[in-house]
């Protein structure tokens, strides 16, 4: 008897804790679905920074858009100012044509100097070298060949019947001598109003002919 008593004591000691271990089971089954919801929460987050970083993307895209935008525009000023500044050289390089075109004026002259050095562009500059160097020279030409028309004008052999035509052409030798008649003439870069000075007083000194009553005027070449 004490021994059957025995094996129901332990029995009874041991079945608690083998429903309390199945009971912890099922609780523990019983948590499954709650963790479940949990994960569910960090795939919202990634959600909403997904959104996030497609408004943000999007953002980009607009600004990058307005920056090409704007380059476009700053591009396109770039290009109106480079004409604004080409066509202002141009309009300088005018002024010295119009300087070498008219009468040697010292004033004229320095002005299209300080105009000409004022060209933006350097290669243009370059390019027109030949003109600053015409610009430079015009007064020194201009003075040799009116000197020599002056002291044709003032030479009374010029109006000498017997000596007067061979007179005329020893000026006009001295004219075919110059500097601007040697050097620069017939050369591609000129001065338009000491070619046209230098052809008339040649033409005119040719013409000279006093023993036929015909005596060439010069005054008028003298005038500016």
């Amino acid at each position: 008897m004490k021994f059957r008593i025995i094996i129901i004591v332990l029995f009874t000691h041991i079945l608690p804790t083998t429903v309390s271990a199945q009971v912890a089971d099922i609780d523990s089954l019983s948590v499954v679905p709650d963790s479940v919801g949990v994960t569910n929460v960090p795939d919202s987050v990634a959600l909403r920074n997904i959104d996030e970083k497609s408004n943000l993307i999007s953002t980009l895209q607009d600004s990058i858009a307005a920056l090409h935008f704007y380059i476009r525009n700053l591009e396109d000023q770039q290009k109106q100012y480079i004409r604004q500044i080409a066509y202002a050289d141009t309009c300088i390089v005018r002024q010295a044509n119009n300087a070498l075109n008219a009468p040697y004026d010292k004033k004229r002259i320095h002005s299209a100097l300080q105009a000409f050095d004022r060209i933006n562009s350097s290669d243009y500059r370059e390019q027109m070298s030949s003109l600053r160097q015409l610009l430079v020279d015009y007064g020194r030409y201009y003075k040799e060949l009116i000197d020599i028309l002056k002291r044709a004008d003032a030479d009374r052999n010029l109006r000498n019947p017997f000596s007067g035509k061979d007179v005329a052409e020893q000026y006009v030798e001295e004219i075919y001598h110059t500097d601007y008649s040697l050097n620069v003439m017939k050369k591609e870069w000129v001065i338009p109003f000491m070619n046209r000075l230098t052809e008339k007083a040649i033409s005119r000194l040719k013409a000279n002919n006093p023993a036929e009553r015909y005596i060439t005027d010069l005054k008028e070449l003298l005038i500016p």
